[in-house]
């Protein structure tokens, strides 16, 4: 089996092990794997991003404001975490991600840096 093969495999277990589960959104295929102006050689890794439910589940729990758009946080985590991993293998520095990470963090959870969670 060649590596292409064997990713493709396990991207399948993936959708079918997604499917069968109500709190997830989505399962995204990112980096090499996806380009469709040159495809990944056949070494490339899989990357992969499984969005849950998990911003409905901290609003129900009173973690996330009631009138929290839950839909538009979780649209805006994605496109940020898309843009990280752009910007990682752009050569971005650690630190920088990082902080850009946990400005995310705090932005969806309404959480400042001198409020405690």
């Amino acid at each position: 089996m060649s590596q292409t093969e064997g990713a493709e495999r396990i991207l399948a277990k993936l959708v079918a092990w997604g499917a069968a589960r109500e709190d997830l959104r989505a399962i995204a295929v990112v980096g090499s794997r996806a380009r469709e102006d040159h495809p990944a050689d056949p070494w490339s890794d899989l990357d992969v991003i499984v969005v849950a439910r998990r911003l409905e589940r901290a609003q129900r729990e009173g973690q996330l404001a009631a009138s929290a758009d839950t839909n538009g946080l979780g649209a805006l985590v994605v496109s940020t975490m898309m843009a990280l991993s752009l910007r990682s293998r752009a050569g971005a520095r650690r630190a920088e991600l990082e902080g850009q990470a946990e400005a995310l963090v705090r932005l969806v959870t309404g959480v400042s840096e001198d409020r405690p969670h």
